[in-house]
């Protein structure tokens, strides 16, 4: 049904003005020559292992190597480890320290030494058993990387996939966490359902825990909340990337959008928030955000509203020279929403995104893009 209030607001003298005032600085701004990006599909191919069904990709580049974490669902549940060549040759492949019990999300991040540390979510899978997060790090070397610290049981937090044992507002959560090396301090975040506070713990080179603090965004966000995210360092300063809500994505009433904010060295203070994108669909879940000459590139899902709503994997690139002014997106993918959990990296002005194709298949695949900028005349 149409809201024929809204349709009146769209059409007021006000509203008019200010579109096309929006307009009129979009002009300017490609006669001034603001820059734009384009892509270009280079290939796009399965990396799966024959007779593996595999989840939730998460990538590092280290040394010119990719290294592909992620979850394998058959034969059994375990994460484990693609290494490929730049030219996306398989090199090795291995299993990673799971954990107990069931494990589920995974995101990693390069770390000193060089090595690998990641955090990820375990579950039993039962109605008010606690979900944990667990820590594992992995020194570089040759054939394989070898594990060096493991922690389990690091935070417990409330499952988020029970439908009648859905989190409280407040609650911890333990999904998707965020790892993010800084001035070789390792922290992790995480964050309350329905709240804009995220829970920061710093570890030591062993994984043990040195500092737990909570961030508070509402000063940023007022009465809304914040979503899955995103830590990147940006002309060496930290920037959270994040998808910011009101309510879950029933309908146009409730909206998502995907901002930043600049941090303290420390990661204690908030700074000045940025709103990146917000085009009237439902916007949030960073799964990835990437720094690379000049250009803040970041992934996360789309809802599109509509007759025929549908999710989409969306990768969108800011010029932070400039304001971080939008300068070019690409879909990733679209499909379910476990089918849209992607990653990428950014070497040699390409971009390598891991994705999934979702059931019954249950494959990672890596799709390579090329970019390149130009001046709008």
């Amino acid at each position: 049904m149409v809201n024929r209030t809204s349709m009146k607001c769209i059409h007021s003298p006000i509203v008019l003005f200010l579109i096309g005032l929006v307009l009129h600085i979009l002009c300017l701004g490609s006669a001034f020559g603001l820059p734009s990006m384009t892509f270009q599909v280079i290939s796009d191919s399965a990396i799966s292992l024959p007779n593996i069904k595999a989840a939730r990709p998460d990538t590092v580049v280290c040394d010119g190597k990719f290294y592909v974490s992620y979850l394998q669902l058959s034969p059994t549940r375990t994460f484990s480890l693609l290494i490929l060549d730049k030219n996306l040759k398989l090199q090795e492949t291995m299993h990673l320290f799971s954990g107990r019990n069931q494990p589920t999300d995974i995101r990693a991040c390069t770390s000193p030494g060089p090595s690998i540390s990641y955090a990820f979510e375990t579950t039993n899978f039962q109605k008010w058993a606690p979900n944990h997060l667990n820590l594992a790090r992995y020194q570089i070397a040759e054939p394989l990387p070898i594990l060096v610290a493991s922690k389990t049981k690091v935070a417990e937090g409330t499952p988020v996939i029970i439908p009648d044992a859905l989190p409280r507002p407040g609650d911890d959560l333990v999904d998707d966490p965020t790892p993010f090396v800084y001035k070789n301090r390792f922290y992790v975040t995480t964050r309350k359902w329905g709240s804009a506070i995220l829970k920061v713990r710093e570890f030591s080179s062993d994984l043990q825990v040195l500092e737990t603090r909570e961030l508070d965004f509402g000063r940023a966000f007022p009465r809304l909340s914040l979503s899955v995210n995103s830590l990147v360092e940006i002309e060496g300063k930290p920037y959270l990337v994040t998808g910011v809500f009101n309510g879950p994505p029933i309908d146009r009433r409730f909206f998502s959008y995907v901002a930043a904010v600049d941090l303290d060295e420390s990661i204690t203070n908030i700074g000045r928030p940025l709103v990146l994108s917000r085009t009237g669909d439902y916007e949030g879940y960073v799964t990835c955000a990437r720094y690379s000459e000049g250009i803040l590139f970041v992934g996360y899902e789309i809802l599109t509203f509509g007759r025929r709503s549908e999710l989409k994997g969306m990768i969108k690139a800011f010029d932070a020279k400039n304001g971080f002014a939008e300068i070019g997106s690409v879909q990733v993918n679209a499909g379910s929403s476990m089918g849209n959990h992607f990653t990428f990296e950014v070497l040699d002005r390409k971009l390598y995104i891991f994705y999934q194709v979702p059931v019954p298949v249950e494959q990672l695949r890596v799709k390579v893009l090329s970019f390149r900028e130009r001046l709008d005349n």
